[in-house]
């Protein structure tokens, strides 16, 4: 067994004074996550995730909004995940089809934006576990899908690939397809 603890997740902003930061906890058992902590300090805001019992947001059941194929679709991408002679095409591709957003800079703020349907997908290029292993079980766990992009599950013990998440595994798809296509 082995704990996963970030203190201050989104340690830039916490330093610069920007409430955009959060608390990660993650318990790994033979290399899958059981259970997983997001805690928003600014806002008193908990979220649970336990494996195969579902993800709670303050002592509530939560489930991803359902996806609205028809409305905006908004998310954050890392190019840094693709070749460098690949990410201008791909910038502009994205930017011309999907809304494309900022980082946070606070993986664990992302993920409760996600699960919350505040934005649609997120791209990440580091599979770092402690910025992960919480935040991808409680997408999980509230109804989204989350795989690297070569369509492999997320293990915290990894490091390498790129990390696509989305409150819908429609959605997921064409992204992953989209992405694959030249």
């Amino acid at each position: 067994p082995l704990w996963i603890i970030d203190p201050v997740d989104g340690t830039a902003n916490f330093a610069a004074g920007k409430p955009l930061f959060a608390v990660m906890v993650a318990y790994v058992v033979d290399g899958e996550t059981q259970a997983g902590w997001i805690y928003d300090p600014v806002r008193a805001m908990m979220a649970i995730a336990v494996k195969g019992e579902g993800a709670q947001l303050d002592g509530r059941p939560l489930r991803v909004p359902d996806f609205k194929p028809d409305g905006p679709i908004c998310g954050r991408v890392n190019f840094g995940s693709f070749p460098e002679p690949r990410r201008p095409a791909l910038r502009t591709r994205f930017r011309d089809r999907f809304m494309i957003e900022d980082s946070l800079r606070c993986v664990g703020q992302e993920f409760l934006a996600l699960v919350q349907g505040q934005f649609q997908f997120r791209l990440y290029n580091r599979l770092w576990a402690w910025d992960h292993a919480p935040g991808v079980l409680l997408l999980q766990e509230a109804g989204g899908h989350v795989a690297r992009v070569d369509d492999a599950p997320y293990r915290p013990t990894e490091r390498t690939g790129a990390l696509l998440c989305s409150g819908d595994i429609g959605l997921w798809s064409t992204l992953s397809d989209y992405m694959q296509a030249d």
